[in-house]
């Protein structure tokens, strides 16, 4: 199925520390990392926020496809939206 609008998104998304290399002591003032991703909005369900960096519309295909698991987003902003 071709979309027929692209939305062009910010995703703001608490970034996840899953381990350090080496002995390290805890830094109980470590604060969350809030990074921005931009891209094209694949979909949006209950588990992740996919995006994507191109879409082709000959093939219907998507390129540089990332999913985020919706539970560290932060705020979905659109900057725009085309139609097609």
């Amino acid at each position: 199925m071709k979309p027929k609008k692209l939305k062009l998104i910010c995703i703001e998304w608490i970034d996840a520390e899953v381990a350090e290399a080496g002995w390290t002591e805890d830094d109980p003032e470590a604060k969350p990392v809030v990074l921005k991703t931009f891209g094209l909005l694949v979909r949006k369900d209950k588990h992740f926020v996919v995006h994507a960096s191109t879409y082709d519309f000959e093939t219907g295909k998507w390129s540089e496809r990332g999913k985020i698991p919706v539970g560290t987003v932060v705020r979905i902003r659109i900057l725009e939206t085309v139609e097609v």
